[in-house]
């Protein structure tokens, strides 16, 4: 993986020698970079918020790491390509759920807290979790589909 030498990274592009297990590597050095800063800038007031920031962290590359596993590994084809899109469209699919559950969520926070408590609490937090592990899930569950061999014809499920 290169950092700051972008002549021998044009270069692995230019004679195709970049291969998946690469792609993987800067997608997680690129997620981390972005990432890593918010939780240091993030307000922080309660254990919730690190506890999120760290459990949402550990859900980001372990939900990576999983899709490109689905997708074959090293041995994978597209793996960018695939996730981006995928990511793309499940995002759209699950965030109507992802509305509404929140509506509940808030609903509950507020019979339990008052409507004056802003901060993250445990509903905020069990919220994200599941959140973000059905979204992996639901990448990693067509990744898997993309790959295997039975890849024919319409796929239904969310």
């Amino acid at each position: 993986m290169y950092v700051f030498n972008i002549d021998a990274l044009k270069q692995q592009l230019r004679e195709q020698q970049f291969n998946q297990a690469h792609a993987l590597f800067y997608l997680l050095g690129l997620t981390l970079l972005w990432y890593l800063p918010i939780g240091w800038i993030g307000n922080g007031d309660n254990g919730w918020d690190y506890a999120s920031f760290w459990a949402s962290l550990a859900i980001i590359i372990g939900g990576t790491v999983i899709a490109y596993r689905a997708n074959g590994g090293a041995q994978g084809t597209q793996f960018l390509e695939r996730f981006l899109a995928l990511s793309w469209v499940v995002f759209w699919r699950v965030i109507p759920v992802f509305f509404i559950l929140g509506l509940v969520v808030v609903i509950l926070r507020t019979i339990a807290y008052g409507e004056g408590h802003y901060q993250l609490t445990v509903f905020g937090f069990v919220f994200s979790v599941v959140a973000e592990v059905f979204y992996y899930q639901r990448i990693y569950s067509h990744m898997k589909h993309l790959n295997s061999q039975q890849s024919h014809g319409y796929y239904a499920h969310a």
